[in-house]
């Protein structure tokens, strides 16, 4: 489902559908971010933002191949319940074509090698 300027829904449960469905929508602007940890082999990441409340989560598009990436981004979802949590992440997309460490989302930090 597109929720916004390219992002998408991530349904966690059949309660996701509900919970959307709902006449309540919270809006989220995804602006940008800055020094993020890199997470490729080149020295950056490709970053995205998840947004999760209940049983609903949002996510921004990727930015390829950056460590500052801006999104400028409005997502929207359905709440059922104008109490509760969000829960903002930052990840690295996965290329499967790479290494699995090449993997690691950037609010990690990487251990160095001996």
């Amino acid at each position: 489902m597109a929720v916004g300027g390219g992002g998408y829904m991530m349904y966690k449960s059949h309660e996701s559908h509900k919970q959307n469905a709902s006449t309540t929508r919270l809006h989220i602007r995804v602006k940008d971010a800055q020094n993020l940890i890199a997470a490729d082999s080149g020295g950056t990441s490709d970053p995205y933002v998840t947004i999760t409340v209940a049983h609903c989560t949002v996510k921004s598009t990727v930015k390829p191949k950056t460590l500052n990436p801006t999104w400028n981004e409005d997502l929207e979802m359905g709440i059922e319940n104008r109490t509760g949590k969000i829960t903002i992440k930052v990840f690295d997309k996965v290329d499967r074509r790479r290494t699995p460490d090449a993997a690691q989302p950037p609010t990690h930090p990487r251990r160095a090698r001996d």
